[in-house]
């Protein structure tokens, strides 16, 4: 099993932090069915057992990802004739409860800004002005930004896809702002090892940005992914260019980020709304101008990532 995580790192197949995280898995179901137990002698009652302890000590969406590598696996197995079938075919991922996704406040995001110095600035105008997870912002090299198009290009995203994203006005000028010209090495460089800074430094450092807030508490970094998701969904961006924006396998994913909360629903009926007769646009009877539909719970993130003195020390 370990040789197989190995084979897919070495040949470029998955990234640092999937393979880690392969390794982990591995790890667990060797622990649990035995070091010098066959491949081909596993069992899906092995699997099950496994699965079992493993939802008694971890959230249902890591026993998901402990699940779907065995799977992977398996299937690589079958198909180099290793297991005659897949034990794992029929072990059913975690089902996770479907909420909102946590999105983070105006006040919130300018409260991070700032708080944060030049470089965490950047990283978190280029996560909210992309949709990137933070992993894939650690992987980043310089020479994946494009400053003629705007866009930087994921390497082994999660699933292992490479895309392309669009970067909004302000995250672009932060980027191009950042590198100053440079075309080589990480984009963010470690001062205390050759390679760029890891996504477990990056993650915390900003969680902690985020935490210190009045609003934050509870939020981490991985909310700048779905703040910059919902925000272009109520911004009209359809939900199938969505889901490419950020590397999801499918339109079901994507569509988590068409949450309506109540407020949402009374805020778009309006004050003595029927259903005979349209709501009223705020600001007075009728469209007349100057009105507009209100449209979600976010506020564009346009003002208030405003970068005017941006890259000054609080």
């Amino acid at each position: 099993m370990h040789a197989w995580a190995d084979s897919r790192h070495r040949r470029r197949l998955v990234n640092e932090q999937t393979y880690k995280g392969y390794r982990t898995h591995v790890n667990s179901l060797v622990g649990h069915v035995g070091e010098d137990r066959p491949v081909g002698d596993i069992t899906p009652a092995d699997l099950d057992d496994w699965v079992t302890d493993l939802a008694d000590r971890l959230r249902p969406t890591s026993v998901g990802t402990y699940v779907r590598t065995a799977k992977r696996f398996f299937s690589w197995a079958e198909r180099e004739g290793l297991v005659r079938r897949s034990p794992a075919a029929d072990i059913e991922v975690p089902r996770v409860p479907k909420r909102a996704p946590r999105i983070l406040r105006p006040a919130t995001i300018s409260d991070v800004m700032y708080r944060a110095d030049f470089r965490e600035r950047v990283q978190i105008l280029l996560l909210l002005g992309s949709g990137l997870r933070v992993g894939e912002l650690a992987g980043l090299d310089a020479r994946d930004y494009d400053p003629e198009q705007g866009t930087v290009h994921v390497r082994h995203g999660k699933g292992d896809r490479d895309r392309t994203v669009v970067l909004t006005v302000e995250a672009d000028r932060a980027v191009r702002t950042w590198l100053d010209g440079r075309r080589t090495g990480p984009m963010w460089p470690s001062p205390y090892r050759g390679s760029g800074l890891s996504a477990k430094t990056i993650s915390r450092r900003l969680s902690e940005l985020i935490g210190d807030t009045p609003d934050g508490e509870g939020s981490t970094a991985h909310a700048m992914r779905h703040t910059s998701a919902t925000a272009a969904a109520d911004a009209g961006m359809p939900l199938h260019v969505l889901r490419d924006r950020l590397g999801h396998e499918n339109l079901a994913t994507t569509g988590m980020y068409l949450w309506s909360s109540v407020d949402d629903q009374r805020r778009h009926l309006g004050p003595g709304h029927t259903f005979d007769q349209p709501p009223q646009p705020p600001g007075g009877e009728g469209r007349g101008e100057g009105t507009a539909p209100v449209r979600h719970h976010v506020q564009p993130l346009a003002p208030i990532l405003n970068l005017g003195d941006w890259r000054r020390d609080p």
